[in-house]
């Protein structure tokens, strides 16, 4: 099974309808994350029908007007149920319909603001004790480094709150699945001054790795700042 997770910077461009219909298809992905869609509340049911007319559809606009993530699956493939959700995640129980075999998902975009994404280390964090003894993946836009091996270029000052990311992975029993392609996610695009940083990444637990030794994620061209992952 595939799953993927994009940070799409906004899902009103029908060329971007195109390519991820392409790759859902090429790729045969059940489950999709799309984070910074930019959709108004009011046009979101239009985008869907257009992007995935037969696919099912969760957004999280109670919490936050910009539409900031959306989950969307095949549910002729995956059963999907939700946990909970606020403007930085949507977490879900997702069931292979053909196997049977569950597992829970958070799909993850951290605020830009580092004082705001203190919430979401801390709902990370408070969720991981109920969810040890099941399989649980967290991918997406994190908006925050682990270590200085994220980041290339611009500034070499380590503050306070660049610890928290790291943090927030070990109080949690999480960690990095193993992954190919790309480290670097997010780019400045300056070529005379490149800063280039590993913003997106996919968590795991301890339950996940003994489930499904095999995973694998992949992250793809920073332009589509996609990852796949499969198992």
């Amino acid at each position: 099974m595939i799953i993927g997770c994009w940070n799409i910077r906004g899902l009103n461009d029908p060329i971007k309808h195109s390519e991820l219909r392409r790759l859902i298809h090429q790729e045969r992905i059940a489950l999709f994350g799309l984070v910074e869609t930019r959709v108004k509340d009011k046009n979101k049911d239009n985008v869907s029908r257009l992007l995935l007319r037969s696919w099912s559809f969760l957004y999280n606009y109670d919490f936050s007007c910009r539409g900031r993530i959306w989950v969307c699956w095949n549910a002729d493939t995956v059963k999907v149920d939700v946990f909970g959700m606020s403007d930085q995640a949507i977490h879900v129980s997702v069931t292979i319909l053909a196997t049977n075999i569950s597992f829970n998902s958070s799909i993850i975009y951290g605020d830009n603001n580092a004082s705001l994404r203190e919430a979401l280390w801390s709902d990370i964090v408070s969720r991981s004790d109920g969810w040890e003894s099941t399989p649980w993946i967290l991918m997406g836009d994190f908006n925050a480094i682990r270590n200085q091996s994220d980041r290339l270029g611009g500034s070499t000052t380590w503050a306070g709150t660049m610890d928290r990311l790291d943090t927030c992975i070990r109080e949690a029993k999480v960690d990095d699945l193993r992954y190919s392609g790309m480290h670097y996610t997010w780019s400045n695009q300056c070529h005379e001054n490149l800063i280039m940083r590993k913003l997106d990444r996919v968590l795991v637990n301890e339950k996940w790795n003994l489930n499904f030794p095999l995973s694998e994620a992949r992250f793809l061209l920073r332009v589509c700042q996609t990852i796949l992952l499969w198992w």
